[in-house]
């Protein structure tokens, strides 16, 4: 092996390559990484130099996901929005990012109902389809899928609205500010928390500005009589999350 004779083990073969090939292993990891947690296109330079930081540590993945999350370049605008969410993705969003609590109602038989809607969308939690793991990015939308997305993730914040709808409202105010009451800078921020801050169309900016305001007359928002305490807003929170979640940039993390 590499000029190299002995009467070796698995294990030392193993060694052997990491002493030999350790530049080619650790870039060949790091890429991998890369491209799985923040863009298929290579930033050379910044694998580069998670691959030393790699063989630097002896081949412990921690300090590389630590350099990874931790740098500018992983916050970069330009390397956001340009993967597409697993099922898994598309639920710890929900979960992690609004921080929604399920109501007391929410059984067994929903999880389960998650359960298999992940599967059915190609993903089953902690049993990849084989060694080389789960399938990736754009590999997770097809015409078969893609309704079944939409419909997932619709059911997990009907399931959060059916629980209580009142965190609905917590949330915007938590979001915009208790005393905010200009629809567009509402729908804005909340299309910049769920997009990060990734433009979508004018037609529909407008559309999700008509569907926020609902049937309260325009009047209401210039006099001062709507604010985020009136009646309607956990519907009218609901009804435009709705709505973004069936863009196709919802699609992208």
């Amino acid at each position: 092996i590499f000029g190299k004779t002995g009467n070796w083990g698995y294990q030392d073969v193993v060694d052997i390559l990491f002493q030999e090939k350790k530049e080619l292993i650790a870039n060949f990891i790091c890429e991998k990484l890369y491209k799985y947690f923040v863009s298929p296109i290579l930033n050379k330079k910044i694998t580069s130099e998670l691959a030393s930081t790699f063989i630097s540590n002896n081949f412990e993945l921690v300090p590389v996901y630590q350099q990874l999350f931790k740098s500018e370049h992983f916050f970069d605008l330009n390397s956001s929005n340009v993967l597409i969410k697993s099922p898994i993705d598309l639920f710890v969003f929900i979960q992690n990012d609004f921080e929604f609590v399920f109501g007391q109602t929410f059984q067994e038989k929903h999880i389960n109902y998650m359960k298999a809607r992940c599967v059915e969308m190609g993903q089953e939690i902690f049993k990849p389809i084989d060694v080389a793991g789960w399938q990736e990015n754009h590999d997770w939308i097809s015409t078969g899928t893609i309704p079944m997305r939409w419909e997932f993730i619709e059911y997990i914040l009907n399931r959060h609205w059916a629980g209580n709808k009142e965190q609905f409202r917590t949330f915007i105010i938590s979001l915009v500010g208790q005393d905010e009451k200009d629809p567009k800078v509402i729908v804005d921020k909340l299309k910049d928390y769920m997009f990060c801050k990734y433009d979508i169309k004018e037609e529909e900016q407008t559309d999700a500005i008509n569907i926020f305001k609902g049937d309260i007359p325009d009047n209401y928002f210039q006099d001062g009589t709507w604010t985020l305490n009136y009646e309607s807003v956990p519907t009218q929170v609901y009804n435009l999350m709705l709505f973004f979640i069936s863009l196709p940039e919802f699609q992208l993390k």
